[in-house]
Order: structure tokens, then C-alpha cells, then sequence
């Protein structure tokens, strides 16, 4: 029973972290395929990217990889609000460990990404303790029928109780740092952190 839940538990992490925030430096002024915010469009003549030139400096950013066929990343400086759009090769997952290298061709923009993902996992020590919980009780509940006889059932409800678990917590944290490069120079860095944790219970008494 352990083992399946801890598997559970794994694959839950892996699939829930979509994106990743952090900071986003440009060396080098570039152009970038963004997103372009058409608004309401009845007759469909507005393209859905436009090409803007990103300017050097320190932006907020989010990479958000959680569409099969895009990556996102979205910038924020001040007033400006950009949001690059990459093409999503096909099959293509950031790793858990190790490099990634996404070409100009495939992500139809003109600069190639390449970086690298770190991922370390630990586990605090095993606590035991109550925590609440709910469970469902029947009561025989009588109302008046409609012949005058009272009619009667059994109605569920919900009640607040405790239980006894044991359990730990597992953390996650994904670092990402990843370069945009044109032509074997540098155009601007991402870097950025992600942090879960869950508690995986290895034992849960009756809720009372």
C-alpha cells in the first residue's frame, strides 16, 4: 500500500507542474513572435502573432508549458506585457534532470533555446499526529406526509471528526535556466524555481 501511494503521489508532481516563474534578463535587444491580443474579432481578419522587438533589461517572467502544442513565455516590465509564443515540437517535455536544446526551426522563431533543468527531491521525517476530517452519518429524519401520517427516512449527513495519520512530507524543486541564442550569441537568459510539497500518508485511521 505504501509503494502505490507514493507512485500516485509522483506522478501527480510531474504532471501539475506546468510552468515555471522567474526572472528574464536581455542582453541583446531581439525580435520575438508574441501574442497578439485581437480582442473581439467578428470577421477574423486579426493574425493571432505579431513581431516586437524585446528590449534589453529585467522582466518578470512565467514559462508556461502546460499546452501540448505551445510554450509561453510571458513577460513583465512595468507597463509592457509581452508574451512570446514557441511552437511546441512534437513529444517535446522539459527533463527532470539534464539539458534541453529547442531549435529556431522547430519553435518557429529566430533564436534557438538551450538549457538545462535540475530537479532534487527530499523527504522530511516520518509524523504521526490527528488531523480532522469528515465522514457520513444517517439520521431518521420524520416530516408530515401527505395523508397526515408522518413519513420517515434515513437522511445523510455530513459530520466534522479526527483521524490518527502518519505521514511525510515530499518536496520538490525544479530549477530551470535556459539561454536564447542567435548566431552563438547570447540574447537574454531565463531563470527560475519551482516548489512542491505534499504530504504523503503512509497510515490513515477511521475519521470518528
Amino acid at each position: 500500500m505504501k509503494k502505490v501511494i507514493f507512485f500516485l503521489s509522483v506522478c501527480f508532481t510531474l504532471v501539475s507542474c506546468k510552468e515555471i516563474s522567474g526572472s528574464f534578463v536581455v542582453t541583446k535587444a531581439f525580435k520575438a513572435q508574441t501574442k497578439n491580443n485581437c480582442g473581439w474579432d467578428p470577421f477574423g481578419q486579426c493574425v493571432p502573432l505579431k513581431e516586437v522587438t524585446i528590449q534589453s533589461g529585467y522582466y518578470n517572467s512565467k514559462i508556461n508549458f502546460s499546452s501540448k502544442d505551445l510554450i509561453r513565455i510571458e513577460l513583465k516590465a512595468n507597463k509592457i506585457t509581452e508574451t512570446i509564443i514557441l511552437k511546441r515540437p512534437l513529444n517535446f517535455e522539459f527533463p527532470l534532470n539534464g539539458s534541453f536544446l529547442l531549435l529556431a526551426k522547430d519553435i518557429h522563431q529566430d533564436f534557438d533555446i538551450k538549457g538545462s533543468v535540475n530537479t532534487t527531491v527530499t523527504n522530511s521525517p516520518n509524523r504521526r499526529e490527528y488531523e480532522s476530517c469528515t465522514y457520513t452519518v444517517n439520521d431518521y429524519v420524520c416530516y408530515p406526509g401527505g395523508n397526515g401520517h408522518p413519513q420517515c427516512s434515513f437522511q445523510p449527513r455530513q459530520v466534522w471528526g479526527y483521524r490518527l495519520v502518519e505521514y511525510y512530507l515530499k518536496t520538490t524543486a525544479q530549477n530551470l535556466a535556459a539561454f536564447l541564442v542567435h548566431e552563438n550569441e547570447d540574447l537574454a537568459r531565463f531563470e527560475g524555481q519551482k516548489i512542491d510539497s505534499e504530504k504523503i500518508y503512509l497510515f490513515q485511521g477511521f475519521c470518528r
